[in-house]
């Protein structure tokens, strides 16, 4: 059975984290978790006993448009895994959070080709409404 939790600490989640970066080198992944984790960011993993088979990874925003928003980060299932319902109880625990802490609005950016994905978060009432455009200034991505 699948089961999720918070995670105040990211450690047994990083095998999984991994999947979702896996061009980058681990120092730089290492660095980078660390400065969001500082920053605010925030986990919550699926275990299958006691595996971590998906994470969901978010932070809190405020902004004059969106007010008190909940934006999701990411959202990283394992391989082979696809339709186990562990992405959805991610999500609705997310949700739920969200809903708890009187957010104003749940976002999040998916990129366009990801078609299944993108299909995931609209059977969850997620609706697209915005597109994403990005200039790299230093980096990979």
């Amino acid at each position: 059975m699948i089961r999720t939790k918070a995670l105040k600490d990211p450690t047994p989640a990083i095998p999984v984290l991994l999947g979702l970066c896996a061009k980058l080198a681990y120092a730089t992944f290492n660095a980078r978790l660390n400065a969001t984790t500082e920053a605010g960011y925030q986990l919550f993993a699926a275990y299958d006993g006691d595996a971590v088979v998906g994470t969901l990874g978010h932070s809190l925003v405020h902004d004059i448009c969106w007010s008190k928003t909940l934006y999701i980060d990411d959202l990283v299932i394992i391989e082979n895994r696809p339709g186990s319902g562990i992405g959805g109880g991610l999500l609705d625990a997310t949700i739920k959070t969200a809903q708890s802490l009187s957010f104003d609005h749940l976002r999040l950016c998916n990129g366009l080709a990801r078609s299944e994905a993108n299909y995931f978060y609209e059977t969850h009432g997620i609706s697209a409404s915005s597109k994403q455009f990005v200039l790299v200034l230093n980096g990979d991505h």
